[in-house]
């Protein structure tokens, strides 16, 4: 039973770290659209 619950646990934290990725990814193609620039992922992975 516990082998299962970590599993789920790193899961749950994967899933977490995705979308705060997601949502920061958000908030940096907003901040650079208002200043006329087209964000690529890879802009943003330059910026980590």
């Amino acid at each position: 039973m516990g082998k299962v619950l970590n599993k789920l646990k790193k899961y749950e934290q994967a899933l977490k770290l995705k979308s705060d990725l997601k949502e920061a990814f958000e908030q940096v193609a907003s901040l650079k659209k208002t200043k006329g620039h087209k964000l690529t992922l890879n802009d943003f992975c330059n910026e980590l």
